[in-house]
């Protein structure tokens, strides 16, 4: 089975990880930036599951979580995203 884990950064200046498991061996690994370089790395891999850490608070200059343009997260198919409470 192939899964793939994203620690995502709270902006898009800082490093977010992402490794795809095959079984239980890393067959890839990556330091991103972008959401397109985190699509780019989960596109065409038929996934079973994609584990997403993404912060739990905003970093400083931030108000909402929708000020992140073009969040990768709606763009995997079948992603629910499910807010912290505020």
């Amino acid at each position: 089975m192939k899964v793939a884990g994203v620690d995502l950064a709270g902006s898009l200046g800082r490093d977010t990880g992402i490794c795809l498991l095959e079984g239980k061996r890393i067959t890839r690994w990556a330091v991103v930036h972008t959401d397109a370089e985190i699509l780019v790395f989960l596109r065409e891999k038929k996934l079973r599951l994609v584990a997403i850490d993404a912060p739990l608070h905003l970093p400083p200059g931030r108000k909402r979580i929708e000020d992140r343009n073009g969040d990768a997260l709606d763009a995997v198919s079948g992603a629910i995203a499910i807010p912290y409470p505020a």
